[in-house]
């Protein structure tokens, strides 16, 4: 299984999540789980298990070709990530809208780190690093704020 992969998810979005099993019903899932065990232990059939692992495996890989796509996918991720965290017995606490930041630097570090941090904290974030690639994606993506690198920092409110 794409395990580190599916940890890693969980990790990031364990705070926006809810089991949707039955207090003392099933396993306790974390980012560190023994995923198989977990699938195990919600899955009673072993057909059903092998079946809920494949699916689990491909899902991964789906998210993984998708998130290195354009970041017009992003809610084709977050169905992606709804259906693993399902398969897993967890549902989205407060599913609705969630802000997008677009950050602009012409560091890659500054952006992975930015990213990084800015996705920890619930938010979809785009980056660009260069200004007619922001340009293009603030039409298409139409931001809810934009982070630029000036000397200082700039937010701009979209909204």
């Amino acid at each position: 299984m794409e395990v580190y992969y599916i940890r890693q998810l969980l990790r990031q979005n364990l705070d926006r999540l809810e089991s949707v099993v039955v207090k003392g019903g099933g396993p306790s899932v974390d980012p560190l789980s023994d995923l198989n065990e977990v699938v195990e232990q919600l899955y009673l059939d072993e057909q059903e298990v092998q079946s809920t692992i494949t699916k689990l495996q491909q899902l991964a890989k789906l998210h993984k070709s998708v998130s290195v796509g354009s970041h017009l996918n992003r809610h084709r991720l977050r169905e992606i990530e709804s259906q693993i965290f399902w398969l897993l017995g967890f549902k989205e606490k407060m599913p609705g809208h969630q802000e997008l930041i677009l950050v602009i630097d012409d560091q890659p570090i500054n952006l992975k780190l930015l990213e990084a941090f800015l996705s920890r904290q619930g938010y979809h974030v785009a980056t660009a690093n260069a200004g007619d690639e922001a340009l293009d994606q603030a039409r298409t993506m139409t931001p809810d704020a934009i982070l630029k690198k000036t000397d200082p920092v700039h937010v701009l409110r979209c909204n």
